[in-house]
């Protein structure tokens, strides 16, 4: 909750600093008559049950989900979710540094800005179906990061596709590549590992 309030200060939205919980959720408005909490600060401030993760995140080797990587699932509260899918996406795509900055201290830019991955996964939590139980996907392909924000049927789910574009034109061929050499290097090891029955090496292609 904290760091809600210290994000909201950032934005304007917040005109005093923390006091304690009771206040900000009664300034917030996220108590019922009854002084029982919202579903929305059920979301905001409070980890999801494990069975229904918030949200999963996941790193594929390829463009489909045929290979993986890593796969995580997250129940962490709302601006936490934020924070781990935007740390998790900017470790997984490329970066360029950039030196000579005030102070000589080295710069990372990553691939996509971190201002575009923010907003598609925020979006994504925001107008989420939360009457299912289906968790906000993020995943990180080899040309591209799509965000998933679930819906109560499949033709209402929205999906944000963001293409790595400085990388996307020329992941393709070093893919194909990657897979002459492994083929070359294949049928090598098939003729060294391949005697005939005269005893030398014999290639199966």
């Amino acid at each position: 909750m904290r760091d809600f309030v210290e994000l909201g200060l950032q934005a304007g939205r917040v005109n005093d600093g923390f006091t304690n919980v009771s206040d900000i959720l009664r300034r917030l408005g996220v108590i019922a008559p009854d002084g029982a909490l919202t579903n929305a600060a059920a979301v905001a401030f409070y980890k999801a049950p494990s069975a229904y993760p918030g949200m999963k995140l996941g790193l594929l080797a390829g463009n489909d989900k045929l290979d993986i990587f890593d796969l995580q699932q997250e129940d962490l509260p709302l601006i936490q979710l934020l924070k781990r899918a935007e740390f998790f996406v900017v470790s997984n795509i490329g970066r360029r540094f950039v030196f000579g900055e005030p102070g000589m201290q080295r710069r990372e830019i990553p691939e996509i800005p971190r201002e575009a991955v923010r907003e598609a996964v925020a979006n994504a939590l925001c107008h989420r179906d939360y009457t299912t139980g289906t968790a906000v996907e993020v995943n990180v392909y080899m040309d591209f990061v799509e965000v998933v924000s679930p819906a109560s049927s499949p033709r209402a789910t929205r999906r944000k596709t963001i293409w790595r574009e400085e990388t996307a034109a020329s992941s393709s061929a070093t893919r194909a590549s990657c897979r002459r050499s492994s083929a070359r290097e294949r049928s090598s090891s098939t003729a060294r590992a391949s005697p005939a029955s005269s005893g030398t090496a014999t290639s199966r292609a």
